[in-house]
């Protein structure tokens, strides 16, 4: 994500869709499991990797415009 930012960002789906993340922080500790996100649905997304999150701050849903992690769970709903 670094290395791209801010353009072209990295890519991932997100339950079918295009999510492009535009910032996000490397946060070290060791997740129970890899390849997970997690999230309060207010304030946080973030996904499990190997050594450690990736904290999304800023992104981009597929058919939407580019917003903060708030303003993005403020309207999303994980199933």
């Amino acid at each position: 994500i670094r290395g791209h930012s801010p353009f072209p960002g990295a890519f991932t789906l997100l339950n079918g869709k295009t999510l492009k993340i535009y910032r996000s922080e490397k946060e070290m500790t060791i997740p129970v499991s890899t390849g997970q996100y997690e999230t309060d649905g207010k304030t946080f997304l973030r996904f499990t990797c190997a050594d450690g999150y990736v904290s999304v701050k800023e992104l981009q849903l597929e058919g939407k415009k580019k917003m903060t992690i708030e303003e993005f769970l403020r309207g999303y709903h994980f199933k």
